[in-house]
């Protein structure tokens, strides 16, 4: 019990030495007191405590030394003093960048020497010609795709007027399709294949490989309806003049019957 309470005022009186305010207050005391604190401790030890209680008394100490001026004191030291300290921190760092910004100003100012003015120079030049090579392979980017686009843009222009020449039946000789288009339906053999054929050679397939008979290609081609583009064992074949002109008549005629 004695142990834990020796400990706990020991632990409070390190507490309190610890703070500012108290351990201010009692190095103020003993500054002013030292008179009292050496003739207590420090003479003859001849002399009687009474007797030397006796002198501290009435030669050494007073109301002032005893309370005011350690106080007067603690109250300069926590306030003026620090107040001086901050000031003094404040005017160190003030000091320290005005020498940071000058430093840099008189760099700033500093001409370079040969080797760094070489060295960055074949830095820029390194940087320019790579912006030139990123440059160049952008435009040469461009230009592929705009040939690109050209091409895309003519191969859709030819199919259109490929297209157009297929639909697109002449005024001219119309009498004459006409009767090739009536002989061609009239033939029951080879008229069921009309559209599989037309289907196949626009969607460039072999007649052949899909199913149209030897005999049926074979009226077609004695007729010049169709051209083979690829050897007859192929099967590839594409419209002549003649077979452009039939089955565009045939193609309207078909749509006039749907309407």
């Amino acid at each position: 019990m004695m142990d834990t309470i020796s400990k706990s005022i020991s632990a409070s009186l390190y507490e309190k030495t610890k703070s500012p305010l108290y351990g201010t207050i009692i190095i103020s005391w003993s500054v002013w007191n030292w008179k009292f604190i050496y003739y207590l401790f420090a003479v003859n030890k001849n002399t009687e405590y009474s007797h030397r209680l006796d002198y501290i008394q009435n030669e050494l100490t007073s109301n002032w030394t005893l309370f005011y001026g350690p106080i007067i004191s603690t109250i300069l030291i926590l306030t003026v003093i620090e107040l001086i300290a901050n000031y003094s921190y404040w005017l160190s760092l003030l000091y320290k960048t005005w020498r940071v910004n000058k430093k840099a100003t008189t760099e700033g100012k500093q001409l370079l020497t040969f080797e760094q003015s070489l060295k960055l120079r074949n830095d820029l030049k390194i940087k320019e010609e790579g912006f030139e090579k990123l440059i160049q392979d952008k435009e040469e980017s461009i230009k592929t795709l705009e040939s690109t686009i050209f091409q895309l843009n003519k191969t859709i222009t030819e199919s259109k007027k490929d297209n157009a020449k297929i639909v697109k039946t002449p005024q001219k000789d119309e009498q004459h399709v006409n009767n090739d288009y009536k002989e061609l339906i009239l033939n029951k053999s080879v008229s069921g294949y009309i559209d599989q054929i037309y289907r196949l050679i626009k969607t460039r397939e072999s007649l052949l490989r899909n199913g149209i008979p030897q005999s049926t290609i074979d009226f077609f081609e004695a007729k010049d309806y169709i051209k083979s583009t690829s050897g007859k064992i192929y099967g590839f074949f594409d419209f002549t003049a003649k077979g452009k002109e039939l089955f565009s008549y045939y193609i309207l005629n078909k749509e006039k019957v749907k309407k």
